[in-house]
């Protein structure tokens, strides 16, 4: 297992015991923090991209980042249903929805971005260096000379 894959799970359990506290903390503390009020649904939104993100760093499979995702919206769930039972309000189905969002896209542009750098390095890989003639080489004055005197004079 490479070091990056133990870092970004090291530092999807941090963000969980983040996100765990967070919402489970009193409300008066998330109002002075911010995570209530006006902003409230960007912050589910955020907290749950880079869940996603988090989640699906190294998914492979279809299968697999399906069940990632659907672990991401399980995790969602059960923390909306502590506050539910913590604090006697009403289950947020809205804040699940809003949650589930953030986790798919942070798990699409995650994956995405994977893709690309991955086509990327592939192609790099694939690309040849232009061989030039010995005929072909001049000098910077136009003049002809071989190619393995090409570079700066010493």
């Amino acid at each position: 297992m490479s070091a990056t894959i133990v870092l970004v799970r090291f530092a999807l359990l941090l963000w969980l015991a983040l996100l765990t506290v967070v919402s489970l903390a009193p409300t008066s503390l998330k109002w002075r923090v911010g995570t209530m009020g006006p902003l409230h649904n960007w912050d589910h939104f955020l907290a749950f991209f880079v869940t996603g993100v988090l989640l699906c760093w190294n998914a492979g499979r279809v299968s697999s980042w399906l069940l990632r995702c659907l672990a991401g919206i399980a995790i969602a769930a059960i923390l909306e249903g502590m506050e539910a039972v913590v604090y006697h309000n009403p289950f947020e189905w809205r804040d699940l929805r809003t949650d589930s969002l953030g986790i798919v896209l942070g798990a699409l542009a995650v994956t995405g971005a994977a893709r690309l750098f991955s086509a990327i390095e592939m192609r790099r890989a694939s690309t040849r260096p232009i061989a030039i003639p010995a005929s072909d080489c001049l000098s910077a004055r136009g003049r002809r000379r071989t190619c393995d005197k090409i570079g700066p004079k010493k």
